[in-house]
């Protein structure tokens, strides 16, 4: 969860995360007279902070402009984080006092009252722009599936009551300097129905493919969804959202296999057989050679090599440049979950368009921001340069623009802040991007 608010945000949040005019969908909570607020609903909930830490954080929102905007928002975060935290297995008391706990850290390091500033500043008197607003700040004390796991994991191991999928993942680490991330599908529970569906979501193309169709259409059913125990089903879902630059990955699912000739398939089954890249086995012979453990089969994914499409090639390569893949299970064998754990390097653009957008003005400041091509961690092809015609009359050296990795080029551009005469830069700060080119003349280079 983010620990930090900034102006950026809330003008982001008024024009819409999703484009001007656009907002994210939120819980909606009643608009009726709220018998508890959401920091006494919090405070009943604490184990770890007292009933006066949280009459200093409930002072600081009664002072907010909209106190009743920010109440519902968080209100709608309360009732979303603890659904994810049932959902994968703590109890309700557990969960709110978890949500509790973690809610309560993001609101000491949210500044309220500078918070209340930036709003009134961006809103002026736009009560409806208040609101968008103060509901575009779910997402700072939202607790997503994910985070959700990791928060039930650490539950388990503090009671000394890990699941299998706890021992198997504190054995897979990542080197330092990269990003480890574990993603869930289903929930690790034996099958059990006692938290709700867990719907499975098969992409386009398998839903599309003609075999599966005939298929249901024969046994007049849908695919089947995690901890359904019911035969002649397929199975499948479509794991996505994986990070781009995988260096170490693993797979794993757990399985009930009631078929006997029973096999899964990962990769890419989309029913052409020049681009159908996958791994296939059969689950009861395990002649994928994959590691099993109680009912949890788990492989390294840079060993579960594809046999089909571009064969040689293995999984881990594959889910790294489509940032996902296809699991298939046909058609007497119970699903009940699927998890994939990534090492991975960090996302420069991101990491680097964060410290670039991290400045910030004082309310009476106007912000200008002035881009010379684009954070892209020198992806091709070239951004422009606009060098002023002084600049470029004057240095006849051979020239480059943004992104072009060439050597003994020179680099020129102008940048202009377009401020009028009655304007004055009053803080500023200045961020470049480069790297050598490894020549041996590198070292005597210089930026004026």
């Amino acid at each position: 969860m983010k620990n930090q608010i900034t102006l950026s945000l809330i003008t982001v949040a008024i024009l819409g995360v999703n484009g001007c005019g656009e907002t994210n969908s939120k819980t909606e909570v009643s608009k009726d007279k709220i018998e508890l607020s959401s920091i006494q609903k919090l405070s009943n909930a604490s184990t770890k902070h007292s009933k006066s830490d949280w009459i200093a954080i409930e002072d600081r929102v009664q002072s907010l402009d909209n106190t009743e905007g920010f109440n519902n928002m968080l209100l709608g975060s309360i009732e979303k984080n603890v659904a994810n935290l049932t959902y994968v297995g703590i109890d309700k008391e557990m969960a709110y006092a978890t949500n509790s706990d973690a809610i309560f850290n993001d609101l000491t390091d949210l500044d309220i009252g500078d918070l209340d500033n930036q709003v009134v500043a961006e809103c002026k008197d736009d009560e409806s722009c208040k609101e968008m607003a103060y509901d575009s700040l779910e997402p700072i004390f939202t607790i997503d599936k994910e985070m959700a796991y990791v928060m039930a994991t650490d539950i388990r191991i503090d009671e000394k009551k890990p699941t299998t999928m706890d021992e198997l993942l504190k054995e897979f680490t990542c080197d330092a300097g990269l990003v480890r991330k574990v993603q869930f599908y289903g929930v690790e529970d034996n099958f059990s129905a006692s938290n709700g569906d867990e719907n499975a979501t098969a992409s386009q193309q398998i839903q599309s493919n003609p075999s599966m169709i005939a298929y249901n259409t024969n046994v007049n059913a849908s695919f089947a969804n995690y901890d359904e125990t019911k035969q002649n089903r397929l199975f499948a879902e479509e794991v996505k959202n994986l990070p781009s630059n995988i260096t170490k990955g693993k797979f794993y699912i757990g399985m009930d296999n009631r078929g006997g000739n029973d096999r899964i398939v990962l990769g890419n089954v989309d029913n052409n057989s020049s681009t159908n890249d996958y791994f296939g086995w059969t689950i009861s012979t395990n002649d994928g050679t994959l590691s099993k453990t109680g009912s949890i089969y788990h492989q390294d994914m840079s060993t579960i090599m594809f046999q089909s499409g571009n064969a040689g090639d293995n999984l881990k390569n594959y889910a790294s440049t489509n940032q996902g893949f296809d699991v298939y299970v046909q058609d007497d064998t119970f699903v009940d979950f699927i998890a994939v754990a990534t090492c991975s390097k960090p996302d420069y653009i991101k990491e680097i368009t964060g410290i670039v957008n991290n400045f910030e003005c004082s309310e009476k400041e106007t912000l200008v921001k002035i881009l010379g091509g684009e954070i892209d961690a020198f992806a091709l092809p070239e951004d422009t340069t606009t060098p002023s015609a002084t600049l470029a009359g004057t240095n006849t050296l051979p020239k480059m623009k943004y992104d072009n990795p060439a050597h003994d080029r020179h680099f020129i551009d102008t940048l202009n802040l377009g401020l009028n005469s009655n304007q004055t830069v009053t803080n500023a700060e200045f961020h470049i991007g480069y790297k050598s080119t490894n020549r041996s003349l590198w070292t005597n280079d210089a930026l004026y």
